[in-house]
């Protein structure tokens, strides 16, 4: 039905009207049809080169376009998608910031053309006559820096809402190039494809950086706010962007290099045809990923609909071409010459096969692009790259032309397949994942060493202890993400106590601060039971200088063994309800005033800005928010545990009742209960999933609903909060949980750890 849906939107004026009225199906039409003219004059500039000239010949200029436009697009430095991604929001500084994009990249790429040319014998010896004579040389790295611009301008039109301006910019340059290739043929006989298309290059880069810096610069596009991050968060995101776009143009512009190295510029020539009439499928998926781009980073909260909006079409557009590109590839290749139908068939229906792939991945990179999270997508295209260039050799020596093809298939679907299935994934396979890079982390980190030190002072511990036999307990470690090292002990595999080592101040600190709690707790009134559910101390003190704390362990299945199961909705009920009990005695309504305000958010906030080393303006934006939903409010506060999570719990083996809670060395006695569950359920959300608690809290900022039974434990808190919204309370349990991790943690690196769980929030927070 949507298929017949999209059909009729394109046939009936009004929906197709409709359809066109969304920027970003807009703008995605624009690239598109770009993609299509450039296609069709493409078609004509190739037909007539083939015509012109030799295989040999039209090898050897293919080579030496590609060649060019791998070190432009290096060159580059990815500032078409870094552009597309923050110039919309540049304001006044717009054209600054494009004449400074432009320097750099001629700059860079003025140098890396003439290391090229220079040592060309040593990396592609069959173009090493490009340093034969200094025209040849000068035209050479003049065209690189050229076509370094040519690049950008794309992107710099796009951003600027220029989008429709693309294909009659690439129109006119397409016409250029042919109407200079006949010109050129008699007086440029061997040279004349390179040339015709690098001087109709610059002619167009002229024009049209004439109409941006005297026109649209000079009157800055209103509308959303794409903010530009912090500089570093800019640089690293960059960094991974452009690593990721040399990763595809490896992949693509080097891969005629290879040909013709290994086959020679005959067979580059083949190949190169076959490429150029496929290149348009792979074209339309890179619109419409630059479209999502641009849209998707002002509408983050739509950004899956978007999403399959731009799956859907593009699916529809490249299916068929795809079909009739494999049905017809002889026939299309004929109107070059009857050897390129003969020799490049095979290699085009490949290639065109890969579009569909390559649509996927395109997507892929779009969406990361936008969430600046590109880990995976830079290691899917870097394997995309290793596998088309290692196949090269051995299939082009194998099939011809048709290896390369093969190659390029063969990558596209490894790489589109992983990412695939690493989206696919469901929570245990993601909670796995997660788990091993915990266990990397904690080695990196000397966690291993510390277990290990820390297993023989637990035994000496042990010796002294005023335990009947417990010198001769086994002991095991538990998994914890402070400074304080947790053994269990006792005969066999019957845990009697539990013995906590801290090795750090915060570790000893978070030991005082416990034994502080704990006694607080114990000497309240109204408490009833809850008291079986506090941990009992056996003794403490220091062993080599590290304080120690020996508790009696407490009954029950630690908490996290039910996150991954069908007893997790089970296990959560029940630690909500255990402390419930804490918090009808504890807690009364208070109107939220600076000494609330301080506790609750300003206090933390200080913390993340310490850690990061630097305040931000989306810090201080979201302090400004909360500050104002909270202040005056009637709020329900309270002691609270303060790091209420299933590790934290101990429960019946069928998971339905509390037995006991540990680890109280962040309660506070003034705290918003809902805080407290709101941090029970996104933590348990993030060990089920296998996603970081920052990931979980960004999901649900943007609109992830919460479960019936999420919703059911938080309505009674949320209810005293005076319609506090659960954005609000989402961000103040974001803020405790971000808080207490650094606070409790200080011998693990806290670079990486504020990447997977500060940056993705802040990236959507609204200033």
């Amino acid at each position: 039905m949507r298929g017949v849906e999209s059909v009729r939107a394109l046939i009936d004026p009004p929906r197709a009207r409709e359809l066109l009225r969304a920027p970003m199906h807009r703008d995605a039409l624009a690239l598109v049809v770009n993609s299509a003219t450039t296609a069709a004059a493409g078609l004509l500039y190739w037909i007539i080169a083939a015509k012109t000239y030799s295989a040999h010949v039209v090898g050897t200029n293919a080579a030496l376009i590609a060649s060019m436009m791998f070190l432009a697009g290096a060159a580059s430095l990815d500032l078409p998608n870094i552009l597309v991604r923050f110039l919309p929001g540049a304001g006044t500084r717009t054209g600054r910031y494009i004449a400074r994009s432009y320097a750099a990249s001629g700059l860079v790429g003025a140098c890396i053309a003439a290391v090229f040319v220079f040592g060309a014998s040593a990396w592609a010896p069959r173009l090493s006559f490009l340093g034969s004579a200094p025209a040849l040389t000068a035209g050479f790295v003049l065209s690189t820096v050229g076509w370094s611009v040519f690049a950008i301008q794309d992107g710099v039109l796009t951003a600027l809402g220029r989008a429709v301006w693309v294909p009659i910019e690439n129109a006119v340059f397409s016409v250029l190039k042919v109407a200079l290739l006949v010109a050129l043929a008699s007086a440029l006989p061997v040279y004349g494809i390179f040339a015709s298309w690098t001087v109709a290059m610059l002619l167009s880069v002229v024009a049209v950086n004439a109409l941006v810096f005297t026109r649209l610069t000079r009157r800055p596009r209103a509308g959303p706010s794409a903010r530009r991050p912090p500089a570093r968060d800019f640089a690293r995101y960059a960094a991974a962007d452009y690593t990721a776009a040399v990763a595809w143009l490896a992949s693509t512009n080097l891969l005629p290099v290879v040909v013709t190295a290994v086959a020679g510029a005959t067979t580059t020539a083949y190949f190169a045809l076959a490429w150029a009439v496929a290149l348009p499928l792979y074209a339309v998926a890179d619109s419409i990923g630059t479209s999502l781009v641009l849209h998707g980073s002002q509408q983050q909260q739509q950004l899956p609909a978007l999403v399959r909006q731009a799956a859907w079409h593009g699916a529809c557009l490249l299916v068929p071409a795809v079909a009739l590109l494999v049905l017809l590839a002889p026939s299309i290749l004929s109107l070059f010459g009857a050897a390129y139908a003969r020799e490049a068939a095979a290699g085009l229906r490949l290639l065109a096969l890969a579009a569909l792939p390559n649509l996927v991945m395109t997507l892929a990179v779009s969406v990361a692009r936008v969430d600046r999270r590109l880990g995976r997508v830079v290691v899917a295209l870097w394997v995309k790259a290793a596998i088309v260039l290692g196949l090269a050799a051995p299939l082009v020596h194998a099939l011809g032309p048709a290896g390369a093809g093969l190659g390029f298939l063969v990558s596209e679907c490894v790489a589109a397949g992983g990412l695939v299935a690493y989206a696919c994934a469901g929570p245990r396979q993601r909670a796995r994942a997660a788990d091993v890079r915990a266990m990397l982390g904690e080695a990196a980190s000397g966690g291993w060493v510390r277990r290990a030190r820390s297993g023989r002072l637990a035994a000496r511990v042990l010796v002294s202890a005023p335990l009947a036999g417990a010198e001769r307990w086994r002991r095991w470690p538990v998994r914890t993400d402070s400074d304080v090292v947790v053994f269990l002990a006792g005969p066999r595999h019957d845990a009697h106590v539990a013995v906590k080592i801290a090795w750090s101040a915060a570790g000893a600190h978070a030991l005082t601060s416990q034994r502080r709690h704990l006694a607080v707790l114990r000497s309240a009134a109204g408490l009833n039971g809850f008291r079986s559910v506090l941990p009992d101390v056996v003794c403490e003190g220091a062993v080599d200088g590290r304080p120690y704390r020996v508790e009696a362990a407490l009954p029950g299945v630690d908490g996290r063994r039910f996150a991954r199961t069908a007893a997790r909705e089970r296990a959560l009920a029940a630690t909500a309800r255990g402390m419930d009990v804490l918090y009808r005695a504890t807690a009364a309504p208070r109107v939220v005033d600076d000494d609330l305000l301080a506790s609750v958010l300003d206090e933390r906030l200080d913390r993340i800005i310490r850690a990061r080393g630097r305040t931000g303006p989306e810090l201080v934006g979201l302090r400004a928010e909360v500050a104002s939903a909270l202040r005056g409010r009637r709020v329900l506060a309270g002691r609270v545990h303060g790091d209420l999570w299933l590790g934290n719990v101990l429960l019946a083996p069928d998971a339905s009742a509390l037995t006991g809670v540990v680890d109280w060395e962040a309660s506070h006695a003034l705290e918003l209960p809902a805080v407290d569950v709101a941090h029970l359920v996104l933590s348990t959300r993030s060990a089920s999933e296998g996603r970081p608690f920052g990931e979980v809290t960004r999901r649900v900022l943007l609109g992830d609903p919460l479960t019936p039974l999420e919703a059911d434990l938080l309505a009674p808190y949320a209810r005293a909060h005076d319609g506090l919204a659960l954005r609000h309370l989402v961000l103040l349990t974001w803020l405790q949980h971000v808080a207490q991790r650094l606070a409790q943690s200080t011998l693990h690196p806290q670079r990486r750890w504020l990447r997977r769980n500060v940056d993705p929030v802040l990236s959507v927070v609204r200033l």
